[in-house]
């Protein structure tokens, strides 16, 4: 395969006559580590059920609470009354003693004028009344307990609404957030105070869909942090998500992270790693492209930064296990010009009229030319069919060479994009020696941003274009980092 010559000429041609080919082993290969983020086990926003006028709030951002602590106290005073009063009534014995002794009086009397009756020293009558009697005294003695009983619930309800008037943290954590001060007015929706807990972290993460055959709940891998809290540190995964996310071919994973010590803070990104099997991926990746690419100066082929200097090119093919990266064609031109009509394309410059479409094919032809790399169309392997764009590109203007991807209509949901994005960093790095590469993403293009995440993007910083607006900077793993 003749790659490259005249190497040491001021006119370097690139030259492709057969394809380099990406094996879906080296593709397949698993388990390269993965971006994360790391999040509290819990959140909780603390409100109370009632409204009212805060008369305390015991806590502030970034205090320790334990369960069951109160956190803040809504103006009790006349919730407090009302128990007191129901207390009282609930231990006032007086009534029903009363009337215990009454009826005891009153049965008494009524056995003794039976009696009598029954020596005929007594009317019958007589003897029926005082019994009625009796029997009125039991009936209000029963009232009179009856009675005792709802004030002891009554002192029940009185407890359980002077309990609503306090906030009371029902985990153990940290106060994140304050909103209200004593003297507010608390309307029963909002919340107050919000805790998060941290003694066990949440670590979150989306794989390939690749992964999924070699992943299990209960297994142990491994999160590294941001710098400069970097330490590698032990986790389990307890969720495995069994819906995949059609967009970016990939599925959520979720670990427990054991945080006794509270010495890691939530909200940090990461990296997931999987003992004993990283690394495989873009290793293989490179390998393979630079055997088929034997250049010894192909670092100087490419000005990275876009110094001047002049290339005759032919694309270079590449080839996945189910893709083909090649030149552009004519045929491609309709999918082209259609997806650019769209507010799909709304994101890159879109939408576009098909004369405009034709000038920017022409242009990721010309990039080829003037930088001696840039976007390759990308085919379907099984169908021939064309799915986009995807390569390297930093036109004028631009902040750093970028791996970009943009998808026609229908190709979403497969994987496409990660896989040709793959080989087009892979190429970078592997090819044509590039140290680092940035994605350019709209801030609004979440889709994209999702991608540049399961790629190992970590977002950095934004750049204002001239034409196109705000943008999100997305730093690509260096290649040290992917072997």
């Amino acid at each position: 395969m003749a790659i490259c010559s005249g190497l040491r000429k001021q006119s370097i041609s690139i030259l492709s006559t057969g394809a380099v080919l990406l094996t879906k082993a080296a593709l397949a290969a698993p388990l390269d580590p993965v971006s994360c983020l790391i999040e509290p086990y819990q959140t909780v926003e603390l409100s109370t059920p009632v409204a009212g006028i805060l008369a305390e709030v015991a806590v502030d951002r970034g205090d320790l609470v334990a369960a069951g602590q109160v956190v803040a106290r809504l103006d009790s005073r006349v919730e407090a009354l009302q128990r007191d009063l129901a207390r009282a009534r609930s231990t006032d014995g007086t009534q029903v003693a009363g009337l215990e002794a009454r009826v005891a009086f009153l049965t008494d009397q009524a056995q003794r004028n039976a009696d009598l009756a029954k020596r005929s020293a007594l009317a019958a009558n007589e003897a029926q009344k005082a019994g009625m009697e009796a029997e009125l005294a039991r009936q209000e003695l029963e009232r009179a307990k009856l009675d005792q009983t709802r004030a002891a619930l009554e002192l029940q309800q009185a407890e359980a609404v002077l309990a609503q008037r306090a906030l009371v943290s029902p985990i153990s954590g940290v106060v994140t957030e304050r909103l209200l001060d004593p003297g507010e007015y608390q309307d029963g929706q909002s919340h107050i105070v919000t805790v998060a807990r941290l003694d066990v972290l949440r670590v979150e993460a989306f794989a390939p869909i690749a992964y999924f055959p070699q992943l299990a709940v209960g297994q142990q891998v491994t999160v590294t942090p941001e710098a400069p809290l970097d330490q590698s540190r032990p986790a389990t995964i307890r969720v495995i998500d069994r819906v995949f996310d059609a967009a970016t071919a990939t599925f959520g994973l979720r670990m427990e992270l054991d945080n006794a010590d509270l010495s890691l803070p939530a909200g940090s990104r990461c990296t997931l790693s999987f003992p004993g099997r990283g690394g495989g991926t873009p290793r293989a990746i490179t390998a393979c492209i630079a055997a088929h690419f034997p250049c010894p100066a192909r670092r100087a082929i490419v000005g990275q930064k876009g110094a001047a200097m002049d290339y005759t090119t032919t694309i270079p093919r590449l080839e996945t296990a189910n893709l083909i990266l090649r030149e552009y064609r004519q045929s491609d031109f309709p999918a082209f010009a259609d997806f650019y009509a769209t507010e799909r394309s709304r994101f890159i410059g879109g939408p576009l009229t098909a004369e405009m479409a034709w000038r920017g094919l022409a242009t990721h032809l010309g990039h080829w030319a003037l930088r001696g790399y840039g976007f390759w169309a990308v085919e379907d392997k099984a169908t021939g069919a064309f799915c986009g764009h995807v390569g390297l590109w930093f036109p004028e203007g631009w902040y750093e060479p970028e791996v970009g991807w943009v998808l026609m209509r229908g190709a979403e949901g497969r994987g496409v994009a990660m896989e040709a994005a793959i080989a087009a960093r892979a190429y970078a790095y592997g090819v044509l020696g590039w140290k680092t590469a940035v994605s350019m993403i709209d801030p609004g293009n979440a889709r994209s941003i999702r991608l540049a995440q399961r790629l190992g993007c970590r977002m950095e910083g934004m750049f204002q274009h001239i034409r196109l607006g705000p943008m999100e900077i997305w730093r690509h793993p260096a290649p040290s980092e992917l072997e």
